[in-house]
């Protein structure tokens, strides 16, 4: 799953189109919901949806403005590596699928496999170390934002 961003009034080819996967589109969204005060609730919520969800101009305007500050200032750099940090910490968790034992029951039978979920060894990584966090993709969305004319998100 991704998610495509059309720009309403694009002022040029960079304002056209941003596209994200899940796992980049997620940490970018809640990074501008949580620390730039531009969105609300409900932009925040249908921004996690492929629905069309509108962002007029004025807000894509102050998102790149306030992306482009944390940038240069260097406070996006920082919060990143933070973050990644975080990530990093992480520790595995007890596999839901064998509730740790790394055997599982096949359906309709007596007979006992190694886990598919975590491999026989009871533990799996933190599903959020799937959400990763770019300097580079939150530069590109920045602009995008600038020459976009407002955006959907599908």
């Amino acid at each position: 799953m991704g998610f495509d961003v059309f720009g309403k009034k694009p002022m040029n080819e960079t304002g056209e189109y941003f596209r994200n996967n899940v796992w980049g589109w997620r940490p970018l969204w809640d990074y501008i919901f949580y620390r730039l005060e531009v969105l609300s609730e409900e932009d925040y919520v249908e921004g996690h949806h492929n629905g069309g969800h509108e962002i007029n101009k004025e807000k894509a305007l102050r998102i790149a403005a306030s992306l482009k500050q944390k940038i240069e200032s260097g406070e996006m750099e920082e919060y990143i590596q933070a973050y990644t940090k975080y990530l990093d910490e992480l520790t595995a968790e007890t596999c839901e699928i064998c509730e740790g034992s790394g055997w599982q029951e096949l359906p309709d039978s007596n007979n006992l496999l190694k886990c598919l979920n975590c491999f026989g060894t009871g533990k799996v990584e933190p599903f959020e170390i799937n959400y990763p966090m770019d300097l580079e993709n939150m530069k590109d969305f920045a602009e995008f934002c600038e020459n976009s004319g407002g955006f959907e998100i599908y």
